[in-house]
């Protein structure tokens, strides 16, 4: 007999009511004090229908609402495509600017790639400008290292190359003096390029053919002396176009280069600086300007030093805003003769250290007598060593390392050979030599007298909070540590929109702080 459940009306059942609720309006659920209607507050202002570009055919997601989507995510500390496409379908902030709709990663990846590339430039700095209203007559600058997303064992080594290279050319010399004795061919050329060696591979080639040499390979067979010269030249051949490529790639500012990305350069990250622990990684050298709190400048560049990526960023600030700040703070990997000179010419006061600047004030550096620093002196315009004496000008010297003209005058002790603490004052086999360079010991005492003053100390103080703190916040508290893509267009794009959303979110905390006081 089947057994039918026994329905009690006065029993209480298991009853959901979800699949009754209504559609919502999403904005009604988000806080009034999200960071959402600071950026929608900001956005609004930015024209972005000058920055999008019209295609025909399916339209596919809205490219307002798309963009919108991507600076959000950034601000949000959201830099994977996945997680974006994640957020508009369990974030509640997402969906309201998504329109409840739900893009793809590879949406995200067209749209960054068709819409924001070449353009994303434009949009920071009318971001910048629009609403921040900062004060720009200061600017901090620092840079720091970030690493590329590329395997660090994908190292190649200009000078290594270049090794590879002269030898690669040695043994062909060898291959082509040994084809001319056996054969009655010739060499025509002068250079051994990668096309003239293998135009008279092709020549060597023909020759066997015409005196009917067969070529054999593999085990067990012999070849003839013409043969392994022929395989010796095709092969020194295929590595000097190698060669020649890992040097161009290379070029003339770096040496190395990553095989998964040919814009990364081989250099030291922070830690493996400071903890010498002698590993290279492939990564970027980021160069940000700020001013009030907010990042004015961005320069991405694979340089391994600071030194020479000031001018440069100086000039694209200027490229971008059509003038000079009027101070500018930087630590001492800016202070060069060229950087000094670029300021002075512009008019622009550089508080800016020098690399002894604060060596020069320990106890220790005074300690060490026979430095150039501390032991020569002008007295009645000649210059002694600590013993009382006399260096003689010897000749000026230019130097060829410098953009702006250096000219050092070199002054030469006469009398080292009799000196008791020779050894101790000099390595050279001869006399001691120094050189003098009086423009940029009178740039460094007007650096020192700008940092040593009370304004000095104040703006040097800034600079540690502004420009090494927006680092800090950067990378340990958005933990945004390595690049997730790969090219230096990709690349320089992503550290835009990381920028976009630092800025972003600093003018949210900046309006919460003035409600809430």
């Amino acid at each position: 007999m089947q057994a039918y459940p026994n329905y009690n009306t006065n029993s209480q059942l298991d009853y959901s009511a979800e699949q009754l609720r209504l559609p919502l309006d999403l904005s009604v659920k988000i806080e009034k004090t999200d960071l959402m209607w600071t950026f929608l507050e900001v956005i609004r202002e930015v024209n972005l229908n000058k920055y999008l570009k019209k295609h025909r055919g399916n339209q596919g997601h809205d490219n307002r609402m798309m963009m919108k989507t991507v600076l959000l995510a950034y601000m949000n500390q959201v830099y994977s495509l996945r997680e974006m496409e994640e957020k508009c379908r369990t974030d509640i902030r997402f969906m309201y600017l998504s329109e409840e709709e739900n893009p793809s990663h590879m949406a995200f990846q067209r749209f960054i790639n068709n819409q924001l590339k070449g353009n994303i430039s434009d949009i920071f700095t009318e971001i910048i400008c629009e609403k921040t209203g900062a004060d720009t007559r200061i600017l901090y600058l620092d840079g720091t290292m970030i690493e590329a997303n590329a395997n660090k064992f994908t190292f190649v080594w200009k000078k290594t190359a270049e090794k590879s290279l002269k030898k690669s050319l040695a043994r062909v010399r060898e291959v082509i003096a040994n084809i001319e004795k056996d054969t009655d061919l010739k060499y025509e050329y002068k250079e051994l390029t990668s096309d003239h060696l293998n135009g008279f591979a092709v020549k060597v080639f023909n020759y066997c053919a015409e005196k009917e040499i067969r070529f054999v390979y593999g085990k067990g067979k012999r070849k003839t002396p013409i043969q392994r010269s022929y395989d010796e030249l095709r092969k020194h051949t295929a590595k000097i176009e190698e060669c020649a490529e890992k040097i161009d790639i290379c070029g003339d500012d770096r040496n190395s280069y990553s095989k998964t990305d040919h814009d990364a350069t081989f250099m030291h990250m922070k830690y493996d600086h400071y903890m010498n622990t002698g590993v290279f990684k492939p990564g970027y050298n980021i160069q940000l300007g700020e001013s009030d709190e907010y990042i004015r400048h961005i320069r991405v560049g694979n340089n391994r030093t600071d030194t020479r990526t000031f001018i440069p960023f100086m000039e694209g600030y200027q490229e971008r805003y059509d003038e000079l700040p009027g101070i500018i703070v930087a630590d001492a990997g800016y202070g060069s003769y060229d950087n000094y000179m670029w300021c002075l010419t512009h008019q622009t006061d550089a508080y800016i250290k020098y690399q002894l600047y604060e060596k020069e004030k320990t106890a220790e550096f005074r300690k060490q007598k026979y430095r150039k620093e501390n032991l020569l002196h002008e007295e009645n315009g000649k210059l002694l060593c600590p013993k009382g004496r006399e260096f003689v000008y010897k000749f000026d010297r230019v130097s060829k390392k410098t953009d702006y003209l250096c000219i050092s005058q070199v002054w030469e002790c006469r009398t080292c050979n009799r000196c008791p603490y020779r050894k101790s004052c000099t390595k050279s086999k001869g006399n001691r030599r120094d050189k003098i360079n009086a423009a940029g010991d009178e740039l460094r005492e007007a650096a020192r007298e700008r940092l040593d003053s009370a304004v000095g100390k104040q703006l040097r103080e800034q600079r540690c909070i502004q420009a090494e703190g927006t680092f800090g916040i950067i990378k340990n508290d958005w933990n945004y540590v390595r690049l997730h893509r790969r090219g230096f267009e990709n690349v320089e794009n992503e550290i835009y929109l990381v920028c976009i959303g630092f800025n972003l979110m600093k003018y949210h905390h900046k309006k919460m702080r003035k409600i809430l006081s």
